[in-house]
């Protein structure tokens, strides 16, 4: 599983300035970009998970 925390480091200094410049549709384009990221992590340790069962 790979990290990618540099990604969602990204996002949330975008989120960041959104927010300061009171840019809602900024801040919440960053806000899905963190849940891609977090939905690929757990479907690659779920995939990681089941292959160890077998």
């Amino acid at each position: 599983m790979s990290c990618r925390c540099g990604e969602r480091r990204v996002a949330l200094k975008g989120i960041a300035r959104a927010i300061g410049r009171a840019d809602a549709r900024t801040a919440a384009q960053g806000a899905q970009t963190i849940a891609r990221t977090l939905n690929r992590d757990a479907q690659d340790l779920a995939a990681r998970l089941t292959r160890r069962r077998t």
